[in-house]
């Protein structure tokens, strides 16, 4: 009788951790939009939307050196509870006028599998720092935009 009592018990404790679900809602990728020389940041949020803290999390990425990427570390999360991560990047002064995927950022945990953002990378664009607009005989000039 005590044999298969404490076989129920096991039984109910691996029935409930089997139902508590870890899971992070992350956002579907980080976006920078900057110029060649260019360091910038971006923050977003991630969210424990399980049912289980997450534990032992290490956030690392799988860009180019040449990017020097940082961002602030958090090493647990409670059930329910959103923190804002903040990534940096230095964009080579070199890099092309482009959009592209640079990588991603890779958080791991104890009770989840590793998830991965994407991270692009929106480098140079159009600058208009005057313009005239005339309709007409009317003229209007718009000038130092930048200022």
């Amino acid at each position: 009788m005590k044999k298969i009592l404490i076989y129920l018990l096991s039984l109910l404790l691996l029935i409930a951790g089997a139902l508590a679900a870890a899971s992070l809602d992350v956002s579907n990728s980080v976006d920078f939009y900057a110029e060649q020389g260019q360091t910038v940041s971006k923050t977003f949020t991630i969210k424990n939307d399980g049912d289980v803290a997450l534990t032992n999390m290490v956030f690392s990425s799988d860009v180019d050196p040449k990017y020097n990427i940082s961002f602030t570390n958090i090493t647990s999360l409670a059930v329910g509870a959103s923190a804002a991560i903040t990534v940096a990047i230095d964009v080579p002064a070199d890099e092309a006028i482009k959009t592209n995927k640079i990588g991603n950022i890779l958080i791991n945990a104890s009770e989840i599998a590793q998830v991965s953002i994407p991270i692009n990378e929106h480098v140079g664009g159009l600058d208009i720092i005057d313009f005239d607009v005339k309709i007409g005989k009317r003229e209007k000039a718009y000038n130092n935009l930048n200022d």
